[in-house]
C-alpha cells in the first residue's frame, strides 16, 4: 500500500489519503508519496501526473 501525504498552505496540518483515493488531494500544494522503503516521490500534482511514477499510476487506476 502507498500513502499519499498532502499539504495545503491554507491549512496548518498535512493530511493523508490512502492509495485508492488520489483524487481527494487535488488542491494540495505539495504531495509526498510514501512507499515501503520511504519517500518514493514528491512534488506538485501536475508534475506527478506528468511522470510515470506511483502517483500518476494511482490516479489513472
Amino acid at each position: 500500500m502507498h500513502i499519499l501525504l498532502a499539504r495545503n498552505n491554507t491549512c496548518r496540518n498535512p493530511y493523508a489519503a490512502r492509495d485508492n483515493m488520489p483524487a481527494t488531494i487535488v488542491n494540495a500544494d505539495r504531495i509526498v508519496v510514501a512507499a515501503d522503503k520511504g519517500i518514493a516521490e514528491q512534488g506538485i500534482r501536475q508534475d506527478l501526473l506528468a511522470s510515470s511514477g506511483i502517483y500518476s499510476r494511482l490516479h489513472r487506476a
